[in-house]
């Protein structure tokens, strides 16, 4: 019906093959994939622990991901770590570095369509080993920038109205089965209606956005505006120090990264206009 549109994805990769992938691009307008990799072969392999026990799924993933970006689509690897496979990341990233490589100018260091980033497991943890976590994820993130895989940040524009997923009335989880949610972190609970049924739980809906009481130090923390702390999420509503310092080490590089693009387009073209963001750039927003 010649209707525009474009698409992003979180997959675990595996499925795609090189016919898959061509459809992707050219029928589902696919701009950008999400795919996570929880170690290196032996640990991905145990913990994903397909039902396809003749197939390395590690390198089957590994070459998807070669086979999305030689298609010009985007992919941003995310690195879930804890202190089970920390240790390992980093020969994973200097992996993926040999394995991938540059497909941009000699002066690009990593791969144009490729980006890494780390997330620590939803899980508790001692303030020890929260601290010991966050400083191992600071070296693997400089590791990452030194292989040119970090992510282009920009800054908010304005007040966050909602804070993730679970409390936008424009996302929705579907089920398999067709049971509807608001969490992918709750896939056999706590839905609030099916796709066959106009009925909805508005209570369950309200329940998702629901804050926790402020706490002393939200007085006068920095980021309260764009906290996300929810008495559904599973570590939402826990409040470290090292979350605070990654948010405002995050909002640092995010203005380098503006004021970059501000620097070169005037260098560029002589203008003095503010920079414009393009959609298609892999960027986050603080």
């Amino acid at each position: 019906h010649e209707v525009p549109f474009r698409s992003s994805m979180i997959s675990n990769g595996y499925l795609f093959d090189a016919d898959m992938v061509h459809r992707a691009k050219e029928l589902w307008q696919l701009k950008r994939v999400q795919i996570t990799l929880d170690g290196t072969e032996q640990t991905y392999n145990q913990v994903k622990a397909y039902v396809y026990q003749n197939v390395n799924a590690f390198e089957r993933v590994l070459r998807n991901i070669g086979l999305l970006t030689a298609e010009g689509i985007k992919v941003a690897i995310r690195l879930n770590v804890d202190k089970h496979n920390i240790e390992e990341m980093a020969g994973l990233v200097q992996l993926l570095h040999q394995r991938f490589g540059s497909t941009g100018s000699p002066q690009v260091k990593g791969n144009k369509y490729l980006t890494v980033y780390s997330h620590e497991l939803f899980c508790e943890r001692t303030p020890e080993d929260s601290a010991a976590l966050y400083e191992q994820r600071m070296q693997l993130k400089k590791q990452i920038a030194a292989c040119g895989y970090s992510r282009k940040r920009k800054l908010q524009r304005g007040i966050m109205q909602n804070n993730c997923i679970a409390d936008s009335d424009q996302c929705v989880v579907i089920s398999p089965a067709g049971y509807l949610g608001k969490c992918e972190h709750y896939v056999d609970r706590e839905f609030f209606g099916h796709i066959d049924s106009e009925e909805r739980d508005e209570a369950l809906l309200c329940k998702f956005k629901e804050h926790p009481q402020d706490i002393e130090a939200c007085a006068t923390c920095p980021i309260y505006p764009q906290c996300i702390r929810l008495v559904m999420c599973e570590n939402g509503c826990d409040c470290i120090p090292e979350r605070l310092q990654e948010y405002l080490n995050d909002t640092m590089e995010a203005m380098k990264d503006v004021y970059e693009r501000y620097r070169n387009k005037n260098e560029n073209d002589g203008s003095t206009s503010s920079p414009q963001v393009n959609e298609d750039d892999d960027e986050i927003e603080i």
